[in-house]
Order: C-alpha cells, then sequence, then structure tokens
C-alpha cells in the first residue's frame, strides 16, 4: 500500500463535536460492518486504515465514516462525521464530528454533486478485484492520486457519462467506488463483484 494512504490531503475546517443522531446511521452501520466482515474495510498490517460509507443528507452534506476507522470491526455513531460544506475547486471540507471526516471525502463529495439522485457511496479495497477490473469496469486515470482535487474532478468526469454506478480508482491501488440511490444499490454492486473472485 502506498505510503500515503489515509493522509488527508484537503484543508480540514474540523469542528470536534459530536452531534450525530444515531437514527441516521441505523442503515448504514450495519453495511460498514459488514463490508469489514467482508475485509473490504480494514487496516493494513503497518497499521493504516482503508474503506469507507457515507450518506447523503442535505444537498451537500453528508455524513461518512471518519479518517482512521477501519480498524474497527464494529464501528458506532461516534466514528462518523458530518460534512457540512465542501468545495473541491478550492480543496476544503467543513466537518463537525469526534474525528476527521475520511481523507476521501472529497472524492464522496464529487459524487454528490453531479448526480443529486445519489444518496450513498461506498469505497472498498481490494487488491484481488482492483486487479481483474481495471480498465475492464470504468476506471479513473492512474496519474491522479487519492485524496486530491484532481481526483474529484476525475471522477465527475468518470461518472458523467457512463450508465454504471461501479469504477475503479486507477491511480488509487485497491481502491473501488459504488454508488447507489439507495444502500441496497450501492451494496449490491461491491456486493456482486466481490462473488466474481
Amino acid at each position: 500500500m502506498n505510503p500515503e494512504e489515509g493522509i488527508i490531503k484537503y484543508n480540514c475546517f474540523w469542528k470536534k463535536e459530536n452531534l450525530i443522531d444515531p437514527k441516521i446511521l441505523e442503515d448504514i452501520i450495519p453495511v460498514r460492518n459488514k463490508l469489514y466482515e467482508m475485509k473490504l474495510i480494514g487496516v493494513e498490517k503497518n497499521g493504516l486504515c482503508y474503506g469507507n460509507i457515507s450518506k447523503r443528507l442535505h444537498q451537500n452534506q453528508f455524513i461518512i465514516s471518519a479518517s482512521g476507522t477501519g480498524k474497527y470491526e464494529y464501528l458506532s455513531e461516534t466514528g462518523y462525521t458530518i460534512v457540512n460544506n465542501f468545495s473541491i475547486e478550492e480543496n476544503w471540507v467543513e466537518c463537525i464530528g469526534l474525528k476527521q471526516a475520511s481523507s476521501e471525502s472529497l472524492s464522496h463529495a464529487a459524487i454528490y454533486k453531479k448526480l443529486n439522485f445519489i444518496n450513498y457511496v461506498i469505497h472498498v479495497h481490494s487488491s484481488k478485484l482492483w486487479s481483474k477490473y481495471i480498465n475492464m469496469l470504468p476506471t479513473t486515470n492512474p496519474n491522479i492520486k487519492y485524496g486530491t482535487m484532481e481526483m474529484a474532478q476525475e471522477i465527475s468526469n468518470l461518472i458523467q457519462n457512463n450508465p454504471k454506478n461501479i469504477f475503479i480508482m486507477g491511480g488509487h491501488k485497491d481502491g473501488i467506488i459504488s454508488f447507489g440511490e439507495n444502500l441496497e444499490q450501492a451494496f449490491a454492486s461491491i456486493n456482486n463483484l466481490s462473488k466474481t473472485i
């Protein structure tokens, strides 16, 4: 895994406070924990965490599993952060929670901004799936690194003209993102793919 993995590259305006209503997370907590069980969200031997899940709350507001939480088998509401606003063009995220928002927050934000009917985004890691499906599924430019403005813009361009709701992150080894109007759709794309290896 890249030594830069998990490092937040955007400017983060973070308020450390827990204002999350657990009811908001009743649907995504079991799915996130299932993804951990499937080893699609987790932690590397070197301690670097990977994978995250998010849910749109309002237009530019979403809740996302926080940075560094891939190591937890069961993630409660204290492991999530609300992104209140963001700017892809200016490379910043405004969030509130006990931990900072995921390093992939701008990638999730790009999908929510481009497709206003999408309500869930899942980002997982799998070396087997990534190696099998790179350039077979829609794939981002391999020269564009994760967590950057360029990656967010690349994602925006990629999904605009593509009917599939899953893609490979070419410049983010092992990274795969799915999304859906509902959580079942977003999870099914990842789950169906995982059955092919």
